[in-house]
C-alpha cells in the first residue's frame, strides 16, 4: 500500500492508493444485483402479466372450485 503526505491549510493529509475492501466488495455487489435487476427485468413482467391476467379472469376460477 503506497502511502501520500500532502499540506492542505496547513494540516498534513495522508492519503492511500488502495481503497477498502469494504468499498469495493458492496460496490461489486451493487453492480451485480442492478444487472441481475436488468436481466431478470423481462421474464418478471412476463410472470406478472400472466398472473394478473388470471387474477381478473373469474370464470376458471369458480369452475374449478365448484366442480369438486
Amino acid at each position: 500500500m503506497r502511502r501520500t503526505t500532502a499540506t492542505f491549510g496547513g494540516q498534513e493529509i495522508t492519503t492511500s492508493t488502495t481503497l477498502p475492501v469494504s468499498m469495493v466488495g458492496s460496490t461489486v455487489a451493487l453492480v451485480v444485483f442492478g444487472l441481475a435487476f436488468t436481466v431478470l427485468a423481462g421474464p418478471m413482467f412476463g410472470l406478472t402479466q400472466r398472473a394478473a391476467g388470471e387474477l381478473l379472469a373469474r370464470t376458471p376460477y369458480v369452475e374449478a372450485v365448484m366442480q369438486r
